[in-house]
């Protein structure tokens, strides 16, 4: 059974808006307005024509989803923005076979630099001193969570570089950035899997993050919970299925842009809690409010029900 979307004529308006957006920007003389510029032409990503199809078969979307480019800009526009600058990440590392058997508690004995040259860890990694996260930069395996708490306060934010070479997490990833928040713009730029070990699937929670938070390569995610960041942009995954439950961009004033989410195929998870949100993009006043209904439009399409989704304080433009 397919159902067809007719046109949206918001569409083209968003892009309108977002050009407008990015040209106020380019005035700017707050932080970050030296790299807003040129950086914000935005365009329609992959957003195709206006009346792209969505196929519905058994309650799953198709693969014409919407794009996901078109509301924000590119990445140089999105920081001056919202405040950020995009930094060039170092590369992933190809180390020889380490393994760590167990789970792995960061103490004040127990630091990470026991972890160098560490490739995969059985158990749980738990982390309390981002700034010492260069040791894990060889470990491409979690076998089950990845927890990060940053304990310490300093000037400028830790960074999670250290995890640029992680590729899969048998559990869910938990990011709290504490007192001082925690630059993610190289952390997960490896990342594939979440997980496989449980049925419930596995999430990305972040709660005080900096920065860029990349998921584009991730091709196995059931939540995606985002929430009183200083995030400027956050990458979605492309061109993949998706088993889902929950997403969430709560409270994120610097937020200008989600990209991603173009050519996804949105499945609902089989467990499901009742009451619970499947969607809510809220209080994040940098963001196209045409954006988030088009992210919302997605889960509309897989037989989300509307009902447990919120679209709310963003930036006011005609979709809002």
């Amino acid at each position: 059974m397919t159902f067809r979307l007719g046109q949206r004529s918001f569409a083209v308006v968003c892009v309108a808006h977002a050009l407008a957006l990015a040209m106020a920007c380019s005035d700017d003389t707050g932080p970050g307005s030296t790299v807003a510029g040129s950086g914000a032409t935005g365009g329609t990503g992959a957003t195709g024509p206006s009346d792209a199809n969505i196929s519905i078969t058994g309650g799953t979307a198709g693969s014409g989803a919407t794009g996901g480019g078109g509301a924000g800009g590119t990445a140089a526009g999105a920081a001056g923005a919202g405040g950020g600058v995009p930094r060039t990440c170092p590369a992933p590392k190809q180390c020889p076979a380490k393994v760590h058997q167990g789970p792995f508690t960061e103490t004040s004995t127990n630091t990470l630099l026991g972890l160098e040259g560490v490739t995969e860890i059985t158990g749980t990694l738990r982390v309390q001193s981002p700034a010492q996260g260069e040791a894990l930069s060889c470990l491409t395996t979690v076998g089950d969570n990845v927890e990060v708490e940053n304990r310490g306060q300093s000037d400028t934010p830790p960074n999670l570089d250290g995890l640029r070479s992680l590729a899969f997490v048998g559990g869910g990833i938990d990011i709290r950035g504490g007192l001082t928040k925690i630059n993610l713009d190289c952390a997960f730029q490896s990342l594939e899997s979440l997980g496989s070990k449980y049925l419930t699937g596995g999430a990305v929670d972040v709660q005080g993050g900096d920065g860029i938070l990349d998921l584009s390569r991730v091709k196995q995610v059931t939540h995606i919970r985002v929430g009183d960041t200083t995030l400027f942009r956050a990458v979605l995954p492309s061109n993949v299925t998706l088993t889902m439950g929950q997403l969430r961009f709560d409270n994120n004033p610097r937020l200008v842009e989600i990209a991603g989410f173009e050519n996804v195929t949105l499945q609902r998870s089989g467990i499901q809690v009742s009451g619970a949100y499947s969607v809510r993009i809220v209080n994040n006043p940098l963001l196209s409010s045409c954006r988030a209904y088009q992210i919302r439009d997605l889960f509309v399409a897989a037989g989300f029900d509307v009902a447990t989704m919120t679209i709310s304080g963003n930036l006011p433009d005609p979709c809002s």
